[in-house]
């Protein structure tokens, strides 16, 4: 199994939910919206032996002219015909921005072989907000899309080394992944589980739609992330993309 963290960049985000590209040593948070925090923004590209895996799209940025996720697969030596599944946790607009290589012209989708994968009642809920953490016009032309698996159950299998979880909390049909093979184990916690800091505070995050239920949630998985062995996938940390706990302490 090959892991490669997709970095975006590092970003500020405060009430208006917008991200705004950050600088380290140059940026100043303070300067930016009240109540504004860091973090980045890293899909993830597992490879198997059989499937090409992508956990979540990004936030859909350019570069030249193409999306930043495709240059940053490409960098790493695949291309986006290789991609067989893509699994999305939930469907805010950091997560869901490369699905469509231009989702603002039409809806050619960016992996054109590969098949997605979505919680129905995540995509049934979104289509229902007006907040700017979705972005309506995407999640419409997922729910037009054929390429689209719209999950229903709250577990399941999705490959003899892939299964998934509904756990809520950040969303509420917010959905977690477990990728294994004889050796190792990683979880993709995606925004329950987004950033090292969370796993270290017990803390109830003011962005979640239930925080008491994902700050729960992060103990649990981190007490069998120990048990366990497994090593966590952090979507939101900068400096720790991939974590085991049994091997980086707190």
């Amino acid at each position: 199994m090959k892991i490669f963290a997709l970095k975006e960049g590092l970003f500020s985000v405060g009430n208006s939910k917008t991200f705004q590209p950050f600088k380290t040593g140059v940026d100043k948070l303070s300067d930016r919206e009240r109540g504004s925090f860091l973090l980045a923004v890293q899909p993830f590209l597992i490879v198997l032996d059989d499937e090409v895996i992508l956990l979540d799209t990004g936030l859909g940025l350019s570069e030249g002219g193409v999306l930043q996720l495709v240059n940053n697969i490409n960098k790493v030596g695949y291309q986006v015909e290789q991609v067989t599944k893509v699994l999305l946790s939930h469907l805010h607009r950091d997560h869901v921005g490369g699905i469509f290589v231009s989702a603002a012209v039409d809806a050619t989708l960016t992996f054109p072989k590969a098949t997605y994968y979505v919680q129905q009642r995540e995509l049934e809920y979104g289509l229902k907000q007006t907040h700017a953490s979705y972005n309506l016009e995407v999640l419409q032309k997922i729910a037009a899309s054929s390429q689209f698996q719209f999950l229903t159950a709250d577990s399941g299998k999705l490959h003899d080394q892939l299964t998934y979880k509904v756990t809520g909390g950040h969303t509420p049909y917010h959905q977690v992944f477990w990728i294994k093979d004889d050796a190792e184990t990683f979880f993709y916690g995606a925004d329950v589980t987004p950033q090292l800091f969370f796993l270290k505070h017990k803390m109830i995050g003011k962005y979640d739609y239930d925080g008491k239920k994902t700050m729960q949630y992060r103990a649990d998985f981190l007490q069998e992330a120990v048990a366990e062995d497994w090593t966590f996938l952090l979507y939101h940390d900068a400096e720790f993309p991939l974590w085991n706990p049994n091997k980086v302490s707190l």
